[in-house]
């Protein structure tokens, strides 16, 4: 499974599912989406405690 995240083209893959922000209309799953993955990287990235 891959997780991408990339804000110069922004689109984020999770799980094999890839979310174009940059060419599509955004929608709430969109939207979703793209929020429960920023904050699955910032939780990976975090040191934990």
């Amino acid at each position: 499974m891959v997780r991408r995240i990339r804000c110069g083209g922004c689109y984020v893959d999770v799980g094999g599912r890839l979310i174009d922000v940059g060419t599509q209309t955004v929608t709430t799953e969109t939207v979703d989406a793209l929020i429960a993955a920023l904050r699955l990287a910032a939780a990976m990235a975090e040191p934990t405690q």
